[in-house]
């Protein structure tokens, strides 16, 4: 974009020289029905009451030539702008070319430049009359309100800015795009991301869509089958790419809601229709357009679904960063949504924000793949000093193992002491047997809510802690029951460990047809609002003494949120300081087929 800023200001350096600029009048339809032009009014408005859109006759106001420097040279040229397929041209009522008979390909902005003989001008009431004939039989012609006549190298200024604007930046971007999709099979093939591929796939898509909408391919073949049939499909075609790419990227919980499942549903509909056409033959742009103009709110939804993820899912910087670049992008679909149903006279924006999206998707997922790297780095080497500790721990434990069954003390002190005894050998096991994250078995959450919280009642003798539960012992989720006991363990540890005073938590757990939902609420400080949005990144840890054994390095509730998103499920944080805060966790119930799903998200 900055090349092209840069290009544009360059350009318009050049000196300019005296040129006069013409108002049409008259528009007319091949019955010779006419209106009169106000104005200033936009004459792409001024074909609503024009009977036969397939052929239009634009009539200028007369004119002098008083104030042209080229006459006298034989060097004046008009500039008519964006002309809509073919076109003649004349000026007193003699023709200086017609592009009208025989043609059936676009005409490039080159052709927009008609070399205006001075014998044919005369110094007062000259009319120059425009006829277009649009090949996609479309309310379209002329786009400019005007005619300008200046010598040649204004006029090719002028043509050459009129195509930059309409077709150089979406070259430029497809051209971008294509590059950017050969490094991003090369970062496939590296990383080895399926997130990756998707990006790809939407890039190539966005690379033929963006070609589409350039003239050139219109200099080649029929332009009513390329602006129809060809280039709507092609829209909706990316645009489905971008919702499927945002799913997968942004939905942290990975699964396809109702709302997703409809959507893409509608996609698939109107792309059938648009293949069914072609199949039958049917490349009528008339017809094309009716089924756009009806499914047109698919063009604004790919970008407003990414800002509710963004919104949703996204933690810390990546919010308060992303959610706004989000917002404006969703902005730019509105402008093309309105643009299609002709509420706003403007350009489409999509040309401009398709390579800009793509590097932030990239961006994003490289980030990701970056943070859960040196995530897996830093616990490789955690797992590899817990392994030293556990193996010394073996002997001491053996010992409290056998002693735990000659101390004579009441059954349930002896009862909890051998369930901590038990805990711990159990966490040995999990580490030296390198248990894979991710091969998940069953929760059975009310005995896992319940150890966990006697295991607290003991460790803390202030703390309060109230259970209610509308399940039942059966009621599975899955996941793997010693890390949600050490989700758990932690989240009671971090209310405790932030807490100035007599503490009480409330632990809630109810389910629906298709989760578990477990809450947890305590009355401690609270946290304030901008804590509340970095809860949960990388590395980020609030409220805790540094001095205390319990400071961490943030990676407790990072490691929870990573986990349960792995399980199918989701983390919400919601706090207010000096009231306390709320956890909600959401497990999707254990079934074969939520089971295969989560596997698959290793």
């Amino acid at each position: 974009m900055k090349s092209i800023l840069l290009i544009g200001l360059l350009l318009s350096t050049f000196k300019t020289q005296a040129n006069q600029t013409i108002n049409f009048s008259t528009i007319c339809d091949r019955d010779k029905a006419c209106e009169t032009i106000e104005n200033g009014r936009d004459l792409y408005k001024s074909l609503d009451n024009v009977k036969d859109i397939g052929g239009i006759k634009y009539i200028s106001k007369p004119f002098s030539t008083s104030q042209l420097d080229c006459v006298s040279t034989n060097n004046c040229y008009i500039f008519l702008g964006f002309v809509s397929d073919t076109f003649s041209i004349e000026i007193n009522g003699h023709l200086l070319t017609n592009l009208l008979q025989g043609e059936k390909n676009y005409i490039s902005h080159d052709s927009s430049l008609i070399l205006l003989p001075s014998e044919f001008l005369k110094k007062e009431e000259n009319i120059i009359t425009v006829n277009v004939f649009d090949l996609n039989k479309y309310q379209w012609g002329l786009l400019n309100q005007n005619i300008i006549i200046t010598n040649y190298k204004e006029a090719r200024f002028l043509a050459q800015k009129d195509w930059m604007i309409r077709t150089g930046i979406t070259l430029f971007s497809a051209y971008f795009l294509l590059i950017f999709s050969f490094l991003g099979v090369f970062t496939f093939l590296v990383l080895r991301r399926k997130n990756i591929f998707y990006i790809l796939i939407y890039s190539l898509v966005s690379t033929l869509y963006l070609i589409s909408f350039s003239e050139v391919p219109r200099e080649y073949f029929h332009p009513e089958v390329l602006s129809g049939i060809v280039h709507f499909p092609l829209r909706l075609l990316q645009d489905l790419m971008l919702f499927l790419v945002f799913q997968k990227i942004l939905n942290r919980q990975n699964y396809f809601n109702l709302f997703f499942r409809i959507i893409f549903g509608l996609y698939l509909l109107v792309l059938t229709t648009y293949i069914v056409l072609a199949v039958q033959g049917m490349f009528s742009y008339e017809l094309a357009k009716k089924i756009i103009l009806i499914a047109a709110p698919l063009v604004a939804i790919p970008m407003g679904y990414g800002l509710a993820l963004a919104w949703q899912h996204l933690k810390g910087v990546e919010r308060v960063s992303l959610v706004p670049v989000f917002f404006i992008l969703f902005l730019f679909q509105l402008n093309d949504l309105f643009l299609f149903w002709q509420l706003v006279s403007s350009y489409f924006m999509v040309k401009f924000y398709i390579p800009f999206v793509v590097i932030l998707l990239t961006f994003i997922e490289i980030r990701k793949y970056s943070m859960d790297y040196a995530l897996k780095t830093l616990m490789a080497e955690k797992v590899q000093n817990a392994k030293q500790i556990v193996h010394d721990m073996r002997s001491p434990l053996s010992i409290l193992n056998i002693l735990s069954n000659k101390i004579d003390i009441k059954f349930e002190e002896k009862k909890l002491l051998i369930g901590a005894i038990q805990a711990i050998d159990g966490i040995s096991s999990t580490l030296l047997e390198q248990t894979v994250v991710g091969l998940h078995k069953k929760i059975y959450i009310v005995d896992v809510i319940d150890k966990v919280v006697n295991q607290k009642k003991v460790e803390y003798s202030d703390l309060i802690i109230h259970i209610e539960s509308n399940i039942s012992n059966n009621d599975v989720c899955v996941g793997d029951s010693l890390e949600f006991s050490r989700i758990i363990s932690n989240l009671i540890n971090n209310s405790k460990e932030a807490s100035n005073k007599l503490l009480t938590v409330h632990i809630s757990v109810r389910k629906n047809k298709k989760n578990i939902i477990i809450s947890l609420k305590d009355n401690g400080i609270g946290m304030p609002r901008e804590v509340l949005r970095k809860v949960g990144s990388f590395g980020f840890s609030y409220g805790k003494n540094t001095n205390s054994k319990y400071s961490g390095l943030g990676l407790g509730l990072y490691n929870a949120y990573k986990t349960v998103e792995r399980w199918g499920g989701g983390i919400s944080i919601s706090s207010q300081l000096g009231y306390g805060t709320e956890v909600v966790i959401k497990l999707p119930l254990y079934s074969d087929d939520v089971f295969k799903h989560t596997i698959d998200l290793i």
